[in-house]
């Protein structure tokens, strides 16, 4: 009879919390803004869930992103796309290391599949060999639309799907693309709530390289989209030494660049573990810079033990925080290494 009491009590206290959760949470309106810019939620709105994380409509947040948002019934997973226009040539790839380009970034998509504590990352190639592929179907396809009679038309734009695929064969093979794809282990999962899906806001706008703050008083999700360091003369300088590489920071003679610190540097969405390279060391590679004809001055850098030359396929990435005249700003140097399909 006591067990009985004990249980009776323990759901009436789990109904209590949960309406005034529900209560607070209704009272509560959480914001996003990307680069200063609200974001306007219409029929679902964030919330904070259980694990401190804010959650947010998927279709709202990624359109905001200027990304391609795909929802899977069949596998309840929803996919964030980021489109690269191929004449603009993004994070070439030179597959065998001629001098020559073999393909260029097309696309990189992040899925959440409901109830999943592990997101999907991936980026893709598109081959030079395929874009010219495609062309030509494009083109064979629009004087078949010309054609009088329809099915002369679908005839000729049958023959000429058959010849792209023809020509992606002989000219590239069966392998066009190389791929970068790798799991990220998340505190939180995406959901569906009163017949809404919503996706954790941080591993989603970090995946797309936006910084992610909170401010506690407007109760806003701040996103801010994160520069090129090269935007402020800084570079990065890698060098690779057996099973340690080491990652410098280096301005040129017009950086105002000062009070330079490394947030963070991920392989693959994993946090390195960083050494940070002594003032001794700052010295003997500025003199080794300079005696190659570098003229750089060393802002800050660090060691790290990853291999990454044994990883298939890797995305490196540096979060960096520099006063630039006066003001702090964040940077974000990205880096592919890739493997051909």
């Amino acid at each position: 009879m006591k067990m009985k009491k004990v249980l009776s009590l323990v759901l009436a206290m789990t109904l209590i919390v949960s309406t005034w959760i529900s209560v607070n949470a209704a009272e509560t309106t959480i914001q996003v803004t990307i680069d200063g810019e609200v974001v306007v939620f219409t029929d679902a709105q964030p919330f904070i869930d259980s694990n401190n994380r804010t959650l947010v409509p998927l279709r709202a947040i990624g359109e905001a992103m200027g990304l391609v948002v795909e929802w899977d019934a069949e596998l309840k997973t929803a996919a964030f796309m980021r489109v690269y226009d191929p004449s603009l040539e993004t994070a070439p790839y030179d597959a065998d290391e001629d001098g020559n380009v073999d393909a260029y970034l097309l696309s990189e998509v992040l899925a959440f599949e409901i109830n999943n504590s592990q997101a999907f990352f991936g980026a893709h190639w598109m081959g030079i060999e395929e874009e010219v592929a495609e062309e030509v179907a494009e083109e064979a396809a629009e004087e078949a639309a010309t054609e009088e009679v329809a099915e002369e038309a679908a005839t000729e734009e049958e023959a000429a799907e058959e010849e792209a695929e023809e020509v992606a064969e002989e000219e590239a093979g069966a392998e066009h693309y190389a791929v970068v794809e790798y799991a990220i282990a998340m505190d939180t999962e995406a959901v569906i709530l009163n017949a809404r899906t919503y996706a954790p806001v941080r591993y989603l706008a970090e995946a797309f390289n936006y910084d992610v703050s909170w401010n506690q008083e407007t109760q806003t999700v701040e996103l801010t989209t994160m520069k090129n360091p090269e935007e402020a003369n800084m570079y990065v300088v890698t060098t690779f030494e057996e099973a340690v590489q080491s990652w410098l920071i280096v301005g040129d003679d017009e950086t105002t660049a000062t009070s330079v610190e490394i947030l963070s540097g991920k392989v693959n969405g994993v946090e390195l573990e960083k050494t940070l390279i002594s003032e001794e060391e700052f010295e003997n590679i500025e003199a080794e810079l300079e005696a190659n004809g570098l003229l750089a001055k060393m802002l800050t850098g660090f060691e790290a033990d990853n291999n990454l030359l044994d990883l298939p396929s890797y995305r490196l990435s540096l979060k960096i925080k520099a006063m630039i005249d006066d003001a702090y700003e964040i940077f974000e140097w990205e880096y592919y290494g890739v493997e051909q399909k």
